[in-house]
Parts: C-alpha cells; sequence; structure tokens
C-alpha cells in the first residue's frame, strides 16, 4: 500500500481537476447572489484556505463561511452531516424570498 504507481488515467484526471478549478476561478467575479461556503478543517484534499480564497475572490455582498469540524472533505455525509444540513436550511430560509 502507498507505493502504487501513478498510471495516465490519474494523470488526466489530476489535470482535468486542475482545469475545472481555474475556470471556476476565473468566473467567481460574475457571481451575484447570496452565498453559503462551507469548507472542514479537517478536510485531507482541500486545505481550508480555499474558502477564505474563494470568498474573497467573490463580489462584495451575501457571503457566509462556515469552518465544520469533525469531517474530511464529503461534508453531507461525514460526522458533522446534521450540522452541515441545519447550516443550508438556514442559509436558504434566510435568502429566500
Amino acid at each position: 500500500a502507498g507505493d502504487e504507481a501513478v498510471g495516465p488515467a490519474d494523470v488526466a484526471g489530476l489535470a482535468e481537476v486542475e482545469k475545472a478549478i481555474l475556470a471556476m476561478r476565473q468566473r467567481l467575479a460574475e457571481v451575484h447572489c447570496p452565498v453559503l461556503l462551507m469548507h472542514s478543517l479537517e478536510d485531507t484534499f482541500v486545505p481550508p484556505e480555499s474558502m477564505q480564497a474563494i470568498c474573497q475572490a467573490l463580489p462584495a455582498g451575501d457571503r457566509q463561511m462556515i469552518s465544520i469540524r469533525h469531517s474530511n472533505h464529503v461534508l453531507p455525509l461525514d460526522a458533522s452531516r446534521d450540522q452541515v444540513f441545519e447550516a443550508a436550511a438556514g442559509f436558504v430560509a434566510r435568502v429566500a424570498p
């Protein structure tokens, strides 16, 4: 375990992820609606600083950031999922017309 070789499919997949991230970052300034960002402080895939960087790239407006503990990358499936669902429901209730 841990000695697996990286194959062409892995490299191609990573390249696609990088392209998607770049495209997302280039379009953040076009977002003109309320935004809720959640990120786990224990995420082993994406550093927590990413949430702050995304928030700063958004236009001024209704932006809310929530740091989650006791979860990894897939928040709705991890240990703090109840906190995630409650925060999302509260956000939608606050911003929905």
